[in-house]
């Protein structure tokens, strides 16, 4: 069997396409080769701003019978510090392909595929590396073995420790002027509606933001216009960040309620499973009773819109 291929290697002979883009790269696991082509897609990265279902589904027209494990390769413009390109979007991407057959073993971002470069890993900062010169031609039109680095751990699994996290361990000066800059609701609801919208488009916070965020979400006010998703974002995507909050902070007032939201959305797309998943982390609120009560009774959407409309009403006129 062949050495496996870095992954430095493996950016190096991506094709160029002259433009940001996200690569799909399908990679042996331990099982029979797959007689798929190794880039399955090469989408420009303005196609992250897709419905995430929709995306899913156009890539899994490519996977073969049974798991593809897949690579997702994002080529793009630089950036700065901790902050990667596109993490919301991946990350529901991610959970969106599992669902169809597609396991996503590693993500990674690069700012040109040419050697020299360096390459970063979403799922872990310290993990980086350069973009080399392959030692021979990589065929292409079959899966590749990769060595990604990667540990056998259960990546962007909902509620569970690894995976995106916003909100990290911040200073005791920083949290007393983020508490600060939120007293006020209109504030707060701002701050929020911003951070939604952003991870509706495929990015996340700064962890100083999703401190100040957690922060504001154990508010009834705040709470509130956001336990009803707006139709226009992408779901997903949002519960993306409800998520990463969830991860980041130590709040269980905090967490209970991002679970909540979690429940919420997922409940009105129809992923029961998430929804029922999410309650085992909210609190025993009325809200969350309205919540398993809609998860019983298998109520339709527009059922479930109105009756979450009507507890956000109640929430304010309480608040």
């Amino acid at each position: 069997m062949s050495t496996p291929w870095s992954i430095g290697e493996v950016i190096a002979a991506l094709p160029n396409t002259g433009h940001d883009t996200l690569y799909v790269i399908a990679c042996h696991d331990n099982g029979a080769p797959q007689e798929i082509p190794a880039v399955l897609a090469a989408f420009p990265t303005t196609c992250l701003s897709r419905d995430t279902g929709s995306l899913a589904t156009a890539l899994q027209a490519h996977f073969d019978r049974g798991t593809t494990h897949l690579i997702l390769i994002v080529i793009g413009r630089q950036v700065q510090k901790r902050d990667l390109p596109h993490r919301a979007a991946l990350a529901a991407l991610g959970e969106a392909l599992l669902d169809l057959g597609g396991h996503v073993v590693g993500t990674i971002w690069a700012p040109r595929a040419q050697p020299g470069v360096s390459w970063r890993d979403y799922r872990s900062y310290a993990h980086t590396g350069r973009v080399t010169t392959p030692r021979s031609t990589i065929d292409l039109t079959k899966p590749v073995r990769v060595r990604t680095g990667a540990t056998n751990i259960q990546w962007n699994r909902p509620f569970e420790r690894h995976g995106d996290t916003v909100g990290a361990p911040i200073g005791w000066f920083a949290r007393q002027m983020l508490h600060f800059a939120v007293r006020h609701d209109q504030e707060a609801q701002s701050l929020v509606t911003v951070a939604v919208r952003g991870a509706s488009s495929g990015e996340l916070p700064s962890d100083q933001t999703g401190y100040a965020i957690a922060t504001a979400l154990e508010r009834d006010a705040i709470f509130a216009r956001f336990l009803l998703p707006d139709p226009r974002l992408d779901a997903r995507r949002v519960e993306q960040l409800w998520i990463a909050l969830f991860r980041g902070t130590t709040s269980r007032k905090a967490q209970a309620r991002l679970a909540t939201l979690v429940a919420a959305s997922a409940l009105l797309r129809s992923d029961r499973t998430l929804a029922a998943r999410s309650l085992n982390y909210a609190d025993h609120s009325h809200t969350t009773e309205l919540i398993v009560t809609l998860l019983h009774n298998r109520t339709t959407s527009d059922v479930i819109r109105a009756l979450l409309s009507g507890e956000c009403n109640a929430l304010l006129r309480r608040s």
